[in-house]
């Protein structure tokens, strides 16, 4: 079956029908609501009898993310009037006389009380907790990584209220898709793969029946059906904490003693290159884009057309994109955000022969079937100072590698699966993808693809990939003239909780110094 649902992708990791149903309260900064409207909206929250309540604000909105989503929306106010049904702002009786499965405060100058998740961002640092939250010290919403840890601690909110709202599940269901079975009375599975196929030729598994006697034959449908095959499952759900929790989720530790992080800085960047404009990149691009003073973006994307089912996760595109190239939408999109800095888009796939002058020239590196296109790639490469891996596999995030190598880049390597994420950083011979995963993983061929046609089908979810990619452009941030070594080498995340490990581990026949032999 071939999914037209906007959310196939996150069916297997929450209950979307009680999603779509639940009535959340949000309170705190108007920006901090905002980007949780942003997150809930994408999920779904407000698609079924649900709704997302704040009170009643005029004051303007900030968020790049809100822009992107609401552009013709400038106010909450303004939001609840143009979309009722989802939106309910309300005077403090209102919200008295309502009943809500859940409040979250997010940034709130005088948090209230009620609340049930509270967030709290002071420049790089994010905590999350079930309890109010102490300011560390004053700080700039200013700051040129508050946006990034808004949307991280955003995103780890909204991925503990799905636990608390017991919509989350147990266990990850990465797809669900109806099967054709046949039986096929002969036992000459030669005989029934001649006579026998799927509609369009689609080719048969066959096996022998349990009796011997004849050929069960199946295949995986690719017409579109009313019902959602997550539907037929009953999936248990993860039990939520009944005890006082607190999640510590920024850059830095909130406890952390007072760093040259801390001091405000005017990012600013010769050339970077993105390269992938999905799930991660339609996060990273945006938040890296709306602080940069100056510089040149080069956003790499080889994909044909935006898709209805990337809309639940990549904030960057809209239904009124579906069928287009995302490149030039991304480009788009980010010039809006910011006419300053220069955004150029290519749709290709990154390839070997993109690393060389000479297209002639090492073509088989990766023993690859495609044949080279014309070499659009080599001049950004060559130029960028800064390399962001928004990708979905090992062997292009490896050639990226080995083109900042080449070219003396810093490379940000970002995935998220499901409720996995991980962001690390990477620069000359403080290692490379082969000293850090061995070469068997670094160069592996699988495709690990969020579409329907992938070799490895994954679940994805926008939380994950939210924070993923604020974290990614928090990284890139520190690098666009920043305060150097302050970040930790590598940042994990895992249903919200997050863990920061000052050195990546290497593969245990790895002691030495990285000599960049990737």
């Amino acid at each position: 079956m071939t999914s037209v649902d906007k959310f196939h992708r996150q069916r297997g990791i929450i209950d979307q029908t009680k999603l779509e149903n639940l009535r959340v309260f949000l309170s705190g900064s108007t920006d901090g609501i905002a980007e949780l409207i942003v997150l809930l909206r994408q999920l779904g929250v407000g698609e079924g009898s649900g709704v997302i309540g704040f009170h009643n604000d005029v004051s303007p909105i900030n968020t790049v993310f809100w822009r992107l989503m609401y552009p013709e929306l400038k106010t909450l106010q303004s939001a609840s009037e143009s979309a009722r049904a989802v939106f309910k702002s309300l005077t403090d009786n209102e919200f008295d006389s309502l009943a809500w499965d859940i409040h979250l405060d997010l940034n709130g100058s005088t948090p209230v009380a009620s609340a049930d998740l509270y967030g709290r961002v002071e420049g790089p640092r994010a905590f999350v907790s079930t309890q109010l939250i102490s300011q560390v010290r004053n700080s700039s919403e200013a700051h040129p990584l508050s946006s990034a840890m808004r949307t991280a601690t955003a995103a780890a909110m909204v991925e503990r209220m799905l636990i608390q709202c017991q919509v989350a599940h147990a266990i990850t269901v990465s797809d669900a898709w109806y099967t054709l079975t046949c039986r096929i009375e002969t036992t000459d599975t030669e005989e029934a793969k001649e006579l026998v196929q799927g509609l369009k030729g689609e080719v048969l598994t066959l096996q022998p029946t349990s009796d011997g006697l004849a050929t069960l034959a199946r295949y995986r449908l690719r017409a579109s059906s009313p019902e959602r095959p997550f539907s037929h499952l009953e999936i248990a759900r993860t039990k939520p904490q009944n005890k006082p929790w607190a999640l510590d989720v920024g850059i830095v530790e909130w406890s952390a003693a007072f760093g040259t992080v801390e001091e405000p800085w005017k990012p600013r960047i010769g050339d970077a290159v993105i390269l992938g404009a999905g799930g991660l990149g339609s996060w990273a691009a945006p938040l890296l884009a709306e602080q940069l003073e100056t510089g040149n973006i080069h956003l790499i994307d080889g994909d044909e057309s935006i898709e209805l089912h990337n809309l639940n996760r990549q904030v960057l595109y809209r239904e009124q994109h579906i069928g287009l190239p995302k490149t030039n939408v991304a480009v788009e999109q980010l010039q809006r955000i910011n006419p300053r800095v220069q955004f150029i888009g290519y749709k290709e796939y990154l390839l070997p022969h993109h690393l060389v002058v000479d297209e002639n020239e090492n073509n088989d590196s990766f023993d690859l079937e495609e044949e080279p296109s014309e070499n659009q790639l080599y001049d950004p490469l060559s130029k960028g100072q800064l390399y962001l891996a928004c990708l979905d596999n090992m062997r292009a995030r490896t050639l990226l590698n080995e083109a900042a190598i080449d070219f003396n880049a810093v490379m940000i390597n970002g995935a998220g699966e499901a409720l996995s994420g991980v962001v690390e950083r990477f620069h000359g011979n403080d290692g490379c993808m082969v000293c850090r995963y061995g070469a068997e993983t670094a160069y592996a061929l699988e495709v690990v693809s969020c579409t329907e046609e992938g070799k490895r089908p994954i679940a994805s979810i926008v939380t994950t990939t939210a924070w993923v990619g604020a974290m990614m452009a928090a990284y890139a941030l520190i690098e666009a003239a920043g305060p150097k070594s302050t970040q930790p080498d590598r940042i994990e995340w895992n249903r919200g909780a997050v863990s920061r490990i000052p050195v990546a581990a290497k593969p245990p026949w790895f002691h030495d110094r990285c000599s960049s032999h990737i």
